[in-house]
């Protein structure tokens, strides 16, 4: 005759299961995101041509050093530069009006205030 096996039952110090953690979905908007990703396949594309122009003119190891540093670094801050404003046009755009937009820092009392007022 075969026993029965008793039955397992959970044991009382077994914890509840944790809630799942909600997971933020927000993506960038479309404009912002092509326009990071246009920039950093531009300058790998610009690094790469580069570095294949200067191993084919034989180079010394300085020039190429110097040479593609100095076109990566130009061109990337350029590139950052560009990829910030859009940024900030879509930033500004998606929140409307100035209105919504965080409040600046009153100025202190010490400060020298100006008569004139910019409109």
């Amino acid at each position: 005759m075969a026993e029965k096996e008793p039955e397992k039952q959970p044991k009382p110090d077994a914890k509840p299961p944790k809630p799942k953690k909600e997971v933020d979905k927000s993506t960038l908007p479309l404009l912002v995101e092509l326009t990071f990703t246009s920039a950093v396949i531009l300058l790998s594309l610009v690094f790469f041509t580069v570095v294949g122009v200067l191993l084919f003119s034989s180079a010394t190891v300085t020039d190429f050093i110097l040479r593609a540093g100095v076109s990566t670094l130009v061109i990337g801050v350029l590139l950052l530069v560009i990829v910030r404003q859009v940024s900030m046009g879509a930033l500004t755009a998606g929140l409307g009006t100035t209105d919504k937009l965080p409040p600046m820092d009153e100025p202190d009392e010490n400060e020298i205030k100006s008569p004139f007022k910019v409109k």
